[in-house]
């Protein structure tokens, strides 16, 4: 899947109500977390900090995998899950979780693994 793939994946997702506001880019962005080649630290307070301080109801969580394989590791759906359990609680729904490789393509692990991103209430 191509960028331009994913943008019209994602606008085709969406359904805004007609009275909503359409922001046609993000209303911030942040590099958290920058690891050796196997592994990246995440912490959960970071990856909520800057959504709760600028009022997002939803996040974008995006990674990198140095090789071109894009499928989602055990741990990538470890860390999925737990920030979906965490952003149900503090009210940041964690709208997808993308692996993207430097030759552009990239998986949705909303796409493959929607449970993942929707946890028990």
């Amino acid at each position: 899947m191509t960028s331009e793939d994913a943008s019209a994946t994602m606008r085709a997702s969406t359904s805004l109500p007609s009275t909503s506001t359409v922001v046609t880019g993000p209303i911030a962005d942040s590099v958290l977390s920058v690891g050796p080649t196997t592994a990246s630290p995440v912490d959960p307070r970071e990856v909520f900090r800057l959504a709760i301080a600028v009022g997002a109801i939803a996040v974008l969580i995006a990674h990198n995998h140095p090789n071109s394989d894009v499928a989602p590791s055990p741990e990538d759906l470890d860390v999925t899950r737990h920030l979906a359990e965490i952003g149900c609680i503090l009210g940041v729904t964690p709208f997808d979780h993308v692996v993207w490789a430097r030759s552009g393509v990239f998986h949705s692990i909303r796409e493959s693994h929607l449970a993942q991103l929707s946890p028990e209430r």
